[in-house]
């Protein structure tokens, strides 16, 4: 214990005097923290309070957010126009560039149907000598004057002017090489409109001139040309594009199968063709129209008999009836086929069902050569073939048929 003096001399209440200082009621110290608060809020807001009357101009906006369910490549120049939004004033800057963008596409897209419309001797004259050449023509300097500069349009142009070369069958352009002009286009993330997309599988379809083989079968290079159409198709469907013409495109893919038949054993091509079929399916296409017949023949050409009727059943389950136009395509393909098995089976099914179609199939001078083909393939001896039908029409027709049938035994 310190006496009077003592405790003067140490001075223990100055020592003390800084722990009671910061020891307080609890109450006090949240009052005050909310007032310093409060006159913290108030000094920063003084400085940017906003009246609504007047424009911000200065508050920058978030950038759109595309929800849409569509696939592209995600690439800077996708970035750079998202991060644009956010500048002020970048909705001007963006609608300029859009317009843009779609005159050059028009302009392109012009260019591809000028080039539709001129013969395959006056492409191959026009595109010069092989992709290396760029100023030799006209049509060659308007083009690539067109594309300046400018990757994307220089790329487009290259892929337009080489897809209509291979589709001519220019000797300077070759089908791999429109194939690096594909990767090079996509990789780029530039974009790829659907008639382009179709010129460009179309021209891998085409028959190949005679010296570009590579030392490869015919068979390897069927392969490579419906492997690189369907690859187009891909990445159509990959970017959310409406593929109209994809029906057409696998058409295609089934003629250029067609080729290999003579180069490679059948039941390897009707594995092909299977393939062909079931991308058909997974894509769900509607089967009507002039493009799904011709789907139903070449299927039947290449030995797909399943396939074949699963078209002429959706037919009439889309369209309501089978006319007679159809049941001409039906025993005529057979007949072409050259089946004896299928060409039978067809006979006994389909002539008895003609007349329960709505309206009934009536005879005509195109359906009663069909079906005398159909039933000569069929092995059926004219003097004991007879018609599955009633009505008096066709028994009338029947007898037309045996005559035609005559016909093609004695030329035979």
């Amino acid at each position: 214990m310190f006496t009077e003096e003592k405790r003067a001399d140490v001075d223990l209440e100055a020592l003390w005097t800084p722990k009671k200082d910061k020891v307080q009621d609890p109450e006090q110290g949240r009052s005050n923290s909310a007032e310093e608060d409060y006159q913290v809020r108030s000094q920063s807001s003084a400085g940017t309070e906003h009246n609504s009357n007047e424009p911000m101009s200065n508050v920058p906006r978030p950038p759109r957010i595309d929800l849409s369910q569509r696939r592209t490549f995600s690439t800077s120049v996708r970035q750079n126009s998202v991060h644009a939004d956010v500048n002020p004033g970048s909705n001007d800057d963006a609608a300029a560039v859009g317009d843009e963008s779609g005159h050059q596409e028009r302009q392109l897209s012009a260019v591809l149907q000028a080039l539709n419309r001129v013969p395959s001797e006056e492409i191959i004259k026009q595109l010069g000598s092989g992709p290396e050449d760029t100023d030799s023509t006209e049509l060659l300097r308007e083009c690539y004057s067109f594309a300046g500069t400018n990757p994307d349009r220089n790329s487009t142009t290259r892929l337009i002017l080489g897809a209509a070369a291979v589709s001519a069958q220019h000797p300077g352009y070759t089908k791999e090489y429109l194939w690096t002009l594909f990767l090079e286009q996509t990789a780029s993330g530039y974009r790829l409109g659907e008639s382009l997309a179709f010129e460009i599988a179309s021209a891998f379809l085409v028959p190949r001139l005679k010296g570009q083989e590579q030392k490869r079968t015919i068979s390897e290079l069927v392969d490579f040309d419906i492997e690189s159409a369907m690859r187009v198709m891909d990445h159509l469907s990959l970017n959310g594009e409406t593929i109209i013409m994809k029906h057409r495109v696998y058409n295609m893919m089934y003629r250029a199968l067609l080729l290999s038949l003579a180069d490679e054993k059948a039941n390897i091509v009707q594995l092909k063709a299977l393939r062909i079929r079931t991308l058909m399916n997974e894509i769900d296409l509607e089967w009507r129209g002039t493009d799904t017949r011709e789907t139903m023949q070449l299927r039947l050409f290449l030995g797909d008999v399943e396939g074949f009727y699963e078209i002429w059943h959706a037919i009439a389950f889309n369209e309501g009836s089978r006319t007679a136009d159809d049941y001409e395509v039906l025993f005529q393909v057979h007949a072409e086929a050259g089946n004896a098995v299928n060409a039978r089976e067809c006979l006994a099914v389909w002539t008895s069902l003609m007349e329960r179609e709505t309206p009934p199939i009536q005879p005509n001078a195109g359906l009663i050569s069909a079906i005398a083909r159909c039933a000569y393939v069929a092995g059926q001896p004219s003097d004991t073939f007879r018609l599955a039908t009633v009505s008096q029409e066709w028994e009338e027709a029947g007898r037309l048929v045996v005559e035609e049938m005559k016909t093609l035994e004695q030329l035979s």
